[in-house]
């Protein structure tokens, strides 16, 4: 535009101008033609105008659920959506009430682990990915040791976040069902009372206060793929 506004412009008397879209939406072709223009402005070369592919992805949404939380008696479910060509976004929350067999040997937990993803071949291409995300969760942990440990109050999550890696491949001839294998490491601000590790036990340390660099999540999750609407442009 800025060629023709500097080149033509200046010297057009009269012209008229034809766009022509192809049936198949792929082709287009711009004719400019002549009426009366100086014979100066004809010599020009008139820019070649090609048509822009356009990219289209297909946005999609997951669900999941990671064995080896079921594994250690935790419950578990993930719902991943796609938020560009590139990232997504991946919610789990994790669950557990119950003790190993016995009131001594326990993985109490309430905990959410929202994360960001960017995928080095696309959402829709599977493959390697990696991500950022945040930790918070309730505890109430001992594995028949003396000591049982428990967030304090009962109110206060141990917080903090990291980084992951993983790997997303499609299973059957539909790549509808999907496994996925995650690791991740984080930082996280704990403040947790210390118990004996009896029942009703006593409470023998109180208003701890630690950080800790951990690997917080280790999965190998199954799930589905839902096609969420027509691919995007």
């Amino acid at each position: 535009w800025n060629y023709i506004y500097e080149n033509f412009f200046p010297q057009l008397r009269r012209f008229h101008i034809l766009v022509r879209i192809g049936a198949n939406k792929q082709s287009m072709t711009l004719v400019a033609t002549r009426a009366l223009i100086d014979q100066s402005v004809a010599e020009h070369e008139v820019p070649r105008f090609e048509p822009v592919p356009v990219e289209t992805w297909q946005r999609s949404l997951y669900i999941k659920s990671n064995a080896i939380g079921w594994g250690f008696l935790v419950a578990n479910l993930a719902v991943e959506v796609d938020l560009s060509q590139r990232l997504s976004l991946n919610f789990p929350i994790y669950y557990s009430g119950a003790d190993y067999f016995s009131s001594r040997r326990k993985l109490r937990m309430f905990g959410c682990y929202p994360e960001l993803r960017y995928w080095f071949k696309g959402v829709e291409s599977d493959g390697f990915f990696v991500g950022a995300h945040f930790g918070c969760a309730l505890y109430n942990y001992a594995l028949e040791g003396k000591w049982r440990i428990q967030d304090h109050s009962g109110e206060s999550p141990a917080l903090g976040g990291g980084v992951n890696a993983g790997y997303r491949m499609g299973l059957g001839k539909t790549n509808r069902w999907i496994v996925e294998f995650t690791l991740g490491a984080g930082v996280y601000d704990l403040h947790y009372d210390k118990f004996y590790n009896v029942d009703n036990g006593l409470r023998a340390e109180k208003d701890i206060h630690r950080t800790m660099f951990m690997i917080d999540h280790v999965g190998v999750s199954f799930g589905y793929r839902f096609n969420l609407n027509k691919k995007n442009r």
